[in-house]
């Protein structure tokens, strides 16, 4: 499996987009209950409901497809799944920011109301698990800002590590 991880609003799901793109088969859908917030991400979210990430992935299912888990969710899984991971990273003050809109959308979330702290947060706690397990994998990092910036390449970088060739479609699927 390759896993996508990052906290929030930080480029998670525009990795998977691109990694459907460059022909990696993705776990997961554009939009379901959980997530439906289209506006917030018009070409989907990717990812499987949260009932089947929260305590990690301890199955050999999504073997050689791409799977999106935050960082507890990534920390959780039992390492033998997992055969490469993807860091997403985003400025934390912009990913906090976009955080707290899609937060603000769906009221309390973990019975905590949404506040800029809480999203700061929430950023902090997924790095901090990301960072007790990430030198075990081979892994590179992306930031979101390069893939807005600096599309190709970073694309381009993204696909070499997956062993993958690019097609046009994955530049055109980054928009700024």
């Amino acid at each position: 499996m390759i896993a996508v991880t990052g906290s929030m609003r930080t480029g998670t799901s525009l990795v998977m987009q691109t990694l459907r793109l460059l022909g990696v088969e993705v776990a997961g859908q554009a939009f379901h209950d959980d997530f439906s917030h289209a506006q917030l991400n018009k070409k989907g979210y990717w990812q499987l409901p949260m009932k089947e990430t929260i305590s990690g992935i301890n199955t050999d299912v999504y073997k050689g497809k791409a799977v999106k888990l935050f960082g507890y969710q990534f920390y959780m899984t039992e390492p033998q799944y997992i055969e490469k991971v993807i860091v997403c990273t985003r400025d934390k003050k912009v990913a906090a920011e976009s955080s707290l809109a899609l937060l603000m959308l769906d009221g309390y979330l973990f019975g905590v109301p949404p506040t800029m702290d809480f999203a700061k947060r929430v950023w902090d706690a997924n790095y901090e698990y990301i960072n007790k397990k990430i030198e075990q994998f081979p892994h590179i990092t992306i930031a979101f800002e390069d893939m807005l910036h600096d599309t190709k390449p970073t694309v381009d970088k993204i696909a070499e590590f997956v062993g993958k060739q690019v097609p046009q479609a994955a530049i055109e699927n980054v928009e700024v």
